[in-house]
């Protein structure tokens, strides 16, 4: 399920802009917040956490893994999903992914740790990071 959006066009293509995660969709709420709570202003980086009735209900089997990323984390009486994506919102108010929190990577729902993964996989995300798309994120999340 898409929960945020965001429309590239050609002045977006043909600028130095950094394409972002995006804004939430309606019924989506985004929450981003420091290592203290604190909700993230403009240019600063924290945890993306996602809110909203498309949540999950957890994890199959695995109450642990559920407890750990989904829970009330705010007392406000509502589930968010704590994404392990740290992320920056830029001056127009779009979420833009930085990096990773832990070292899980998601694939067709199944959390692997990305140590595990063979050698194989991980020349290949250094090659898909070795272009301009994602240099350019690193504008955005330098370490602060």
């Amino acid at each position: 399920m898409a929960v945020s959006t965001f429309e590239i066009t050609d002045e977006i293509i043909n600028s130095n802009r950094t394409i972002p995660i995006g804004k939430p969709n309606n019924g989506v709420e985004f929450r981003a917040v420091n290592s203290k709570g604190e909700s993230i202003a403009t240019g600063e980086r924290g945890e993306l956490y996602i809110g909203g009735k498309q949540l999950m209900s957890g994890y199959l089997d695995d109450s642990y893994a559920t407890n750990e990323v989904l829970a009330d984390f705010f007392g406000d009486g509502r589930n968010y999903l704590k994404s392990g994506d740290i992320v920056t919102i830029d001056q127009f108010g779009s979420y833009i992914y930085c990096d990773r929190s832990d070292n899980i990577v998601k694939r067709n729902g199944t959390r692997m740790v990305q140590r595990k993964l063979p050698l194989m996989f991980n020349l290949s995300i250094r090659m898909l990071t070795s272009g301009r798309f994602v240099r350019s994120y690193s504008r955005y999340c330098r370490r602060r």
